[in-house]
């Protein structure tokens, strides 16, 4: 029979945290600093191509707001048109009473419009007017956009 191996007494497994790409990492705020900036991007997102163009989240939260009360009916349409502006007001408040500590860090989501994502198999398109994505799940981007 095979001897079994333990482990060294001072072993301890190693949590690796995703890289953010430098480069994405700082492109993005750049766009904060106007909301006329944006520029077309491609990444890949866990195997899928999303490109469109890179904005703000200034620009993707009124985006959001205007594109919720042009396809929504109803009187919950107030309410969820006021969403993005009260997570951040929640969100102030709490910094402002010292429960939340923001740190000055790389942004942790990216913003586009006009967007399209192509599947594993790149044979299906979707559209979207507005996408949100977390920053550490981009493996690879490029500035522009596919051209076929």
């Amino acid at each position: 029979m095979d001897e079994v191996k333990a482990l060294p007494e001072n072993y301890r497994p190693e949590v690796t945290e995703p890289v953010l790409d430098m480069y994405l990492g700082l492109l993005v705020p750049l766009l904060e600093l106007d909301e006329r900036n944006h520029i077309p991007v491609t990444l890949t997102v866990s195997g899928a191509v999303i490109y469109g163009e890179l904005i703000s989240y200034d620009v993707w939260k009124s985006e959001w707001v205007k594109l919720l009360q042009e396809s929504t009916q109803g009187a919950g349409v107030d309410v969820l048109a006021k969403f993005p502006q009260s997570v951040d007001d929640v969100r102030q408040e709490l910094v402002d009473a010292g429960e939340l500590h923001v740190l000055k860090s790389p942004p942790r989501f990216v913003h586009l419009r006009d967007v399209s994502i192509l599947g594993g198999s790149h044979s299906t398109t979707i559209n979207h007017r507005l996408w949100r994505g977390r920053l550490a799940e981009v493996s690879g981007w490029s500035l522009g956009t596919p051209s076929w």
